[in-house]
């Protein structure tokens, strides 16, 4: 099936849910090649992270490769991720803060979708790297750049990572968990 050429991330906008480093390695991309950056999730409009997030995304001439869709329903998410060529969400650790285990990317593969995510968080338990998706730094925008450019241009690797990670989505659901348990 045909995919839009958009990358998808999903929580409250926050330091720890990386956005800033998607907005800055989208700021690397040619133009040609960008994809739409679709933001779903809880947005403080009065937070200074999400009022330095926009500033930066406008001094970046940004604004009409990045959408703050906010909370969004679970039939529109299953639409997001069946659109959506990537899904990115680059954890950060942000003090004692930091992202569990990454049960969003399994859900993304679920619906045929790669990801790609940062080390060093709980990421790694869901994306098998080279496999389901990507681990890149989760402080080296240009990195996160290129495993972008890859999904969005490589179709052979897109496609493979999608089978990959349904595959991986299907081993890890509460069935497959409660069979090995009884």
């Amino acid at each position: 099936w045909e995919r839009e050429k958009m990358i998808l991330t999903l929580g409250a906008i926050k330091p720890r849910k990386g956005t800033d480093l998607i907005v800055e390695a989208l700021a690397q991309l040619p133009a040609e090649r960008r994809p739409q950056l679709l933001v779903a999730g809880t947005i403080n409009e009065s937070d200074l992270y999400v009022s330095r997030l926009k500033s930066r995304i406008n001094e970046l001439e940004l604004t009409e490769a990045v959408c703050f869709l906010g909370q969004v329903s679970h039939d529109n998410l299953s639409r997001l991720f069946a659109r959506a060529r990537a899904f990115v969400l680059p954890s950060q650790h942000v003090g004692n803060h930091f992202e569990g285990f990454g049960l969003v990317h399994l859900e993304a593969n679920s619906h045929g979708l790669p990801t790609i995510g940062a080390w060093n968080s709980g990421n790694e338990d869901a994306i098998i790297p080279g496999k389901t998706g990507f681990l890149c730094s989760p402080l080296d925008s240009r990195e996160l750049a290129w495993c972008i450019n890859e999904l969005m241009t490589n179709d052979a690797l897109w496609k493979k990572m999608s089978a990959a990670g349904l595959a991986r989505a299907g081993a890890m659901s509460w069935s497959r968990f409660s069979e090995r348990l009884f």
